[in-house]
């Protein structure tokens, strides 16, 4: 049977998802970003949903967003916050897990939105109406106009489909048993860019999810991984890798693949150049710097 297309999970083993309303935490992380994170904010105080927890994690920001989060202005029922230093995007978001109290979490950082009152609720009425212990939505990719430059839908849900990035599963528009993420061991923090496809792979392995055909979050284009996306390749390539292990031959085929590609400009002097923005950095430095 093919990982996430058999029978439903029952429900995490939490009295918690018995209960009409199950609690949540939102985490936000930001980093200089006080009008994004004001905004995100703003949005999750509009839900509709009667049982949240805004964890914002700030990795002690210098341009007010500190400040901000310390005065009467940031005070809210149900707001919760952690200031201080970081190792970086997973290590706050794995911050916030640990840190989080609700029994579904989402990740929604500072500057992506949601544009619905009624998300929450409706990826937790999904989650129960559909027998899965999780859900996502689907989210449009705004600029920093917030215009909509590309649309993130998904056909009939499939662990295939997800696995071989045909669709892309926005992690803004997941929600998840904390119980679960954290059995799974959080964000992997050796990936530098897509620990959060890496986490929801591993996720639906286990759990199919349910699939609410709605748009729910605005998700800015921004991010470090729409300015790194050839890194960002390669890491959902081993992201799979790690989930199946790697056959010799499929290893064997990619790393081909890309030699042959920076061999075709080499001779044009543009090999190292291709090399450096297809490579991670340890592969990079031992194979094509000895080389040269």
């Amino acid at each position: 049977m093919t990982p996430g297309t058999g029978p439903a999970n029952t429900a995490v083993g939490n009295s918690e998802t018995t209960t009409e309303h199950p609690s949540v935490t939102v985490v936000t992380i930001v980093f200089n970003d006080l009008e994004g994170l004001q905004a995100t904010a703003t949005t999750v105080t509009e839900q509709d949903y009667p049982n949240i927890e805004h964890l914002i994690v700030d990795g002690a920001s210098t341009d007010g967003t500190a400040d901000w989060l310390a005065s009467p202005d940031a005070e809210h029922p149900g707001r919760r916050i952690i200031s201080e230093p970081d190792d970086g995007i997973y290590d706050a978001m794995n911050k916030g897990l640990r840190n989080a109290t609700g029994h579904f979490i989402m990740f929604l950082n500072a500057r992506d939105i949601f544009v619905r009152p009624d998300a929450i609720t409706n990826l937790v009425g999904a989650a129960k109406a559909q027998g899965r212990t999780w859900a996502f939505g689907y989210v449009d990719v705004v600029n920093e106009d917030d215009e909509v430059v590309r649309p993130l839908r998904m056909g009939e849900y499939t662990f295939d489909r997800q696995l071989w990035h045909k669709e892309r599963l926005a992690h803004q528009a997941v929600l998840a048993p904390r119980e679960r993420l954290v059995e799974l061991g959080g964000f992997d923090e050796s990936f530098k860019i897509t620990a959060d496809f890496d986490l929801s792979l591993r996720l639906a392995h286990k759990y199919p999810p349910a699939q609410l055909r709605q748009v729910i979050i605005n998700y800015d284009d921004t991010g470090f991984s729409t300015q790194h996306w050839a890194q960002a390749v390669w890491e959902i390539r081993r992201a799979r890798d790690k989930l199946f292990g790697t056959s010799p031959v499929g290893w064997t085929v990619r790393r081909l693949r890309v030699m042959g590609i920076i061999s075709l400009f080499w001779g044009r002097g543009k090999g190292k150049a291709i090399a450096k923005k297809l490579l991670p950095e340890q592969l990079f430095k031992s194979v094509i710097l000895r080389r040269s």
